[in-house]
Formats: C-alpha cells, structure tokens, sequence
C-alpha cells in the first residue's frame, strides 16, 4: 500500500536502518517480497553492519532468509566482524538458515 502510494523503499529511519533491513528483522516475508520485487537495496547496511540477510539468518528468520536469496541478495558479503551469512546462521545454531545458505545440503 505505501509502495503504490509512492513511499520510498529507500528510506532510512533515525538508527540508519532501511525498510528491508526492519522487514527482515522482524521476519516481515510479504514486505521484503514486496520491497524485493520494488529494486530495493538488500545489500545496504546499517550503522550495526549487518545485511538484511545476515540479521535474518542471525535471528533465524528461515523464511526471509530464503526469500532474500530468491530476491539475489549476496550470501557471500561480508558485513559485522567480517562474517557472511551462514557464518552468523552457525553461529547462533540457526540450522535452516545455515541448510538454506548452503544451498539446501545438510549441515555437516
């Protein structure tokens, strides 16, 4: 509804977050479709440094996971403390996302 009433995908709220990188947060799937499917940025990061999809699969958001890599978003970027996404998803024993980043193949 905001996107078809002209809002901007781009904007930036006073912690420097974009709405993609909320969306994921907050495991929003429709809004980061919806925003995905408007070209917003998936790489933009925050001041924290963490990707939209390096928070997803940090606070095990498997479902936004998947879509942001179906959307394109860089599972190799590197963001906070040098990590990618997986590296976050193993960190935090979120297995799905750590499945999902490796391309479906199980954890080793």
């Amino acid at each position: 509804m905001l996107l078809n009433a002209k809002a901007s995908h781009a904007t930036i709220n006073a912690f420097d977050q974009t709405p993609v990188y909320v969306a994921s947060l907050r495991g929003h799937l429709e809004a980061i479709q919806l925003l995905a499917a408007a070209k917003a940025d998936l790489e933009r990061r925050p001041r924290n440094r963490h990707s939209a999809l390096t928070a997803a699969a940090a606070f095990d958001k498997a479902r936004v996971v998947k879509a942001l890599l179906v959307a394109k978003a860089d599972p190799q970027r590197k963001g906070w403390k040098d990590m990618t996404a997986v590296d976050w998803a193993v960190r935090e024993s979120n297995r799905s996302c750590a499945r999902l980043l490796r391309g479906g193949k199980e954890e080793q």
